[in-house]
């Protein structure tokens, strides 16, 4: 679907609250409360498994027997948004054919118990039994292990949550799937409720709340399938 901005999304929650008239314009100051609250609210939605979308992949070089890696925000090893959840990953190396990296699979575990149990945490190795996530924010860090040597030129992938970010500004605009431009906005109206008290009619703040549900219901039904064939899935035999 086409690009949406913050500022639609608001007035479109707005007007669904009957405080905003087809093509009005709100004012500063609560088009500005909206959008604090939108990007609360976008916030839960990237931590509801349902309520993500996909799972993409990105790879990252790493260096010889370096133990972590910081991932997040500027300054860390690899300069991306933090990953709410990693779903898989893995390590490319060099193959028979130097073109065609081979991809084989890590273990990822968010288990602090289970790193602490690892007696020698400087062994190395070519390729890393699991890959430990401390989950810190802004910047979380990732340790493989055993630490991989990297004789030859070696990435990791991690296939992570996809992520609607924060709307920087009213004008920041977003491509979002099928569904979810009304789903935000319904769910932003009813948390715009309280803001303006007995402004709004109860049965209207009650069919808001309706809609949002129904339309946030949709959403995890689908990604429930997609979800579901992902558990199913059973790899190759070599």
């Amino acid at each position: 679907m086409p690009s949406t901005t913050a500022q639609t999304i608001i007035n479109a929650a707005l007007t669904n609250l009957g405080l905003l008239e087809q093509g009005g314009t709100p004012s500063v100051s609560d088009s500005n409360d909206a959008l604090a609250k939108l990007n609360m609210m976008l916030g839960q939605w990237r931590i509801q498994e349902l309520l993500i979308w996909s799972v993409g992949f990105s790879s990252y070089s790493l260096v010889a027997n370096q133990k972590s890696y910081s991932i997040g925000p500027a300054g860390a090893d690899f300069n991306t948004a933090r990953p709410d959840w990693i779903e898989r990953a893995s390590v490319t190396l060099a193959g028979p054919n130097p073109a065609n990296p081979v991809e084989r699979t890590v273990r990822v575990t968010y288990s602090p118990e289970e790193f602490q149990l690892v007696p020698d945490k400087d062994a190395a190795g070519a390729i890393p039994d699991f890959l430990y996530c401390d989950r810190a924010s802004p910047i979380s860090l990732l340790y493989p292990w055993p630490v991989p040597r990297c004789v030859t030129a070696t990435k990791l992938v991690l296939y992570t949550w996809a992520q609607i970010a924060d709307f920087a500004t009213l004008a920041t605009s977003a491509d979002l799937p099928d569904g979810y431009a009304e789903a935000i906005a319904n769910g932003l109206a009813t948390r715009l409720v309280p803001s303006f008290g007995s402004v709004i009619p109860p049965q209207i703040a009650d069919y808001c709340a309706k809609l949002a549900l129904g339309a946030e219901q949709s959403i995890a039904r689908l990604n429930a399938k997609a979800r579901q064939v992902r558990s199913e899935f059973v790899p190759l035999q070599a």
